[in-house]
């Protein structure tokens, strides 16, 4: 889930005078956003990973798949 802010925060007060503490605050605001952006996209990325890796599992553990293979593996022995 991704969080967008419709329109982008300013440090100005109603005078147009920039609030330093207030400028301080977003600046370090935008960089947990991206900070938290970043672990988003690693986590999805992390989640196809094991997906995929699931999925392989599941499929070398099929019966024909397993048969396929102790078979294979009796020829190449010579029994």
């Amino acid at each position: 889930m991704r969080l967008r802010r419709r329109r982008p925060l300013q440090a100005t007060s109603g005078t147009g005078r920039v609030d330093p503490q207030l400028a301080e605050i977003l600046q370090r605001l935008a960089h947990l956003e991206s900070e938290l952006e970043g672990l988003q996209d690693a986590l999805y990325r992390e989640s196809v990973r094991q997906d995929k890796q699931i999925h392989t599992l599941i499929e070398s553990t099929q019966p024909s798949a397993v048969a396929r293979a102790l078979s294979d593996d009796a020829r190449r022995r010579g029994v």
